[in-house]
């Protein structure tokens, strides 16, 4: 039996075939939302241009000098172009010129993207035409206020010297947060080393000290209050105006798109993402073959899940046709044999 796995979301999106033998009794754990239709990109604009909770994006613009767009990086399979390319007609429109407008990778503490990285995300034709920058979490950070559980909040300069700051990004289930989304473009998106630094030890801690197998139990879970009340106060401390939330199938096509206040679109966008990555419950496996597609440089999330799905003493083969390697996470990645970030 061959079966075809969706691979190389950033390398040409060239399939991958496995053959399992024809004696084995497989069973194919499909999420329902490769059952869903492909958005078209007037099918995109419609849904971006009727927000949830917010005035539309050209009516935000009006009376603003400038704009600011963040959007994730590539440890996200979110396609970006046709949002980007929407917000882009939007603003212009509304007179905001087209020099003053500026693309920011919300990268947080993983490693900055290359130029061609920034095609992949926006198109070339973006890239070519308009200033991309990425995020630095080391310098050039500004100091936004407190949260109410005391954590001080440092925003990237750049993202708070314009008007209008909008963020796009993928809304996928995530193992501490329960769902991307949201408020996460800008913690940890564009927020400095510390800021980070006390957001993911008070998400570790809960999670590590409520759970017995944390990273699986926690993916499509929103019980992490304190997590999601951080990146909500975070968000709205930065001034994040507009946020654009895609939902996607295996393939990484977009399957739905959530705008508007990115507090009040990303729970909207919740109730949909159940639905879209739901897959039907079986028994557990002695084989699970995990497909990292989306996450290829963070893959080893997937055999996270994975290893919930086999018997004990089962196998686990992990697919992740990922030509980068691991993602750089200056936060938790290993930096030699002995040494690494602060956690």
């Amino acid at each position: 039996m061959k079966i075809s796995l969706p691979q190389n979301r950033w390398f040409g999106k060239e399939p991958v075939w496995i053959d399992v033998p024809d004696s084995w009794d497989t069973h194919i754990a499909e999420m329902a939302g490769d059952q869903l239709p492909v958005l078209s990109y007037e099918q995109i604009r419609e849904k971006i241009n009727k927000p949830i909770g917010s005035p539309s994006i050209a009516e935000l613009a009006v009376g603003k000098r400038n704009a600011v767009i963040l959007f994730d990086d590539m440890s996200r399979g979110t396609p970006c172009q046709e949002a980007a390319h929407i917000v882009l007609e939007e603003l212009l429109k509304a007179g905001i010129s087209k020099d003053k407008i500026l693309f920011l990778c919300a990268q947080g503490m993983h490693g900055a993207l290359e130029y061609d990285d920034f095609a992949k995300k926006l198109g070339w034709d973006i890239v070519r035409e308009y200033p991309v920058f990425n995020h630095n979490p080391y310098e050039n950070l500004v100091h936004v206020g407190t949260t109410s559980r005391g954590f001080s909040v440092e925003i990237n300069a750049e993202f708070m010297k314009y008007d209008l700051r909008i963020g796009i990004g993928g809304l996928v289930p995530h193992p501490t947060a329960g769902f991307g989304g949201g408020g996460k473009i800008v913690l940890p998106g564009v927020t400095g080393l510390d800021t980070v630094d006390l957001n993911h030890k008070a998400v570790f801690g809960y999670v590590f000290l409520n759970k017995s197998a944390p990273f699986t139990n926690m993916i499509g879970n929103l019980q992490n209050k304190d997590l999601r009340e951080d990146v909500e106060e975070v968000a709205m401390l930065a001034g994040l105006d507009f946020k654009i939330d895609i939902l996607m199938n295996t393939n990484c096509d977009i399957v739905d798109v959530f705008s508007g206040h990115p507090i009040k679109e990303y729970y909207e966008g919740v109730k949909k993402a159940f639905e879209v990555y739901a897959m039907d419950h079986f028994d557990q496996v002695d084989v699970c073959i995990a497909n990292g597609n989306a996450k290829g440089n963070e893959a080893s999330m997937a055999a996270t899940v994975a290893a919930e799905a086999v018997h004990p003493g089962g196998d686990i083969v992990l697919v992740n046709f990922c030509r980068t390697g691991p993602v750089a996470h200056y936060l938790v990645s290993g930096w030699g044999m002995s040494t690494g970030g602060r956690q």
